[in-house]
């Protein structure tokens, strides 16, 4: 459980719907931050633009990850990831990195344009 520092003591009653964040979820996207004093940054902006999202393996919207290539337009619930493309986020040569199974077998730089793209400043 992450503590939210911003966190409400009065829930707000009219909300149709609770935003629920999965930590999993939520660490795996793609603009979420995660700081080491246990704060999450751009959850909301990320729930927002995975509610928009239909994952390719269910349909169902809330799909939060993408796949790393750049060309790639699909996304996936976490669980569905590993479902529907055997994808391992416990394996550490996968692990937050995801690639749907299309791209999985491209080499890295057809993907990233670069050898490393940890140490590597974007631009």
């Amino acid at each position: 459980y992450t503590h939210h520092h911003h966190h409400h003591h009065h829930q707000h009653q009219h909300h149709s719907q609770l935003v629920w964040v999965h930590q999993n979820c939520a660490a795996f996207s793609p603009e979420v931050m995660f700081c080491g004093d246990g704060l999450w940054f751009n959850v909301c902006a990320s729930v927002r633009r995975a509610k928009a999202l239909a994952c390719t393996y269910c349909d169902g919207g809330g799909a939060s990850i993408g796949c790393r290539s750049k060309i790639c337009r699909q996304s996936y619930h976490l669980s569905c990831a590993a479902l529907g493309t055997g994808w391992d986020f416990q394996r550490s040569d996968q692990g937050k990195l995801f690639l749907c199974r299309e791209h999985r077998s491209c080499p890295d730089n057809v993907i990233l344009g670069g050898k490393n793209p940890g140490n590597d400043p974007k631009g």
